[in-house]
Formats: structure tokens, C-alpha cells, sequence
């Protein structure tokens, strides 16, 4: 929960726009259901107003304008995972965390030194690290 707190102060804004951006999808959704269930009510209505003879101009526009809606939404939701990618929060999160761990790792008295081989601690802070990047920080994004 620390890792989770720490980078969230140190990626506020990005933070902000990921959730954001992570919010989109859902909102699409939502509004994609509400299409779908326009364009049935349009199309029985169009169709009961067929069977008695009128005029059904009106409700084909509307279908029309239906269709622009969904392929804006489909655009929308699009550009909400392109914006997110964008962010590369993951990748952030991995550069001050190997930061920190180099930073660790240089501070090593000579003894330590001399105990522990530097190139192993490298290999093992970069797998910890990737693993509490992808486990713990991308999973707060991660809807699924």
C-alpha cells in the first residue's frame, strides 16, 4: 500500500488522467446501451408507423443520428485507451523505483561489498522491482 501511496504523490496529475481516462470505457458503455435501446424503441416505432401508412422520415434521421452517435462514442472510447497508454505510468513507476534501488545498492560499505556481489543485487532489485511495478501499480488501473 506504500509503493501505492508514494507513487501516487509523486504522479499526482498522471494519476488524475489515468482514472480519468480509465472512467471512459465505462461511461462508453453506458452510453452505447442507451443507443442500442433508442434505436430499438425508433425502429418499432418506425415500423408500427409503416404499418399504418405514415411517413417514417423523421424516425430514419433519427437512426441516422443514432449511427453518428455510436461510431463517436466507438471513437471516444478508442481515444480513452490511447490516452492511457500514453501515460506509461508502469514505466515511471519502474525508473524511480530502479533509481531507488541503485541509489541503495551504491550506498553499500565496502564489507557489504565484498559479501554481497553488486551484479546480484542488480538482477534482484530489477526483478523485484518489475514484479511490484506490474503486481501492485498497474493493478490499481487494471479493470478486468
Amino acid at each position: 500500500m506504500g509503493f501505492i501511496i508514494h507513487n501516487y504523490h509523486q504522479f499526482r496529475r498522471d494519476v488524475h488522467f489515468a482514472l480519468f481516462w480509465k472512467l471512459v470505457p465505462g461511461l462508453c458503455f453506458v452510453v452505447n446501451q442507451f443507443i442500442l435501446q433508442q434505436t430499438i424503441r425508433t425502429i418499432t416505432r418506425a415500423y408500427d408507423l409503416r404499418s399504418a401508412g405514415s411517413d417514417t422520415q423523421m424516425e430514419r434521421d433519427f437512426i441516422m443520428f443514432l449511427g453518428i452517435c455510436y461510431f463517436v462514442n466507438f471513437l471516444l472510447e478508442y481515444k480513452g485507451d490511447i490516452e492511457f497508454q500514453k501515460l506509461k505510468l508502469g514505466g515511471k513507476a519502474a525508473r524511480a523505483l530502479r533509481v531507488a534501488c541503485m541509489d541503495t545498492a551504491i550506498q553499500l560499505t565496502p564489507a557489504f561489498e565484498e559479501t554481497f556481489d553488486v551484479g546480484r543485487i542488480m538482477k534482484t532489485s530489477e526483478v523485484a522491482v518489475q514484479n511490484a511495478v506490474e503486481d501492485t501499480w498497474n493493478g490499481c488501473f487494471r479493470v478486468s
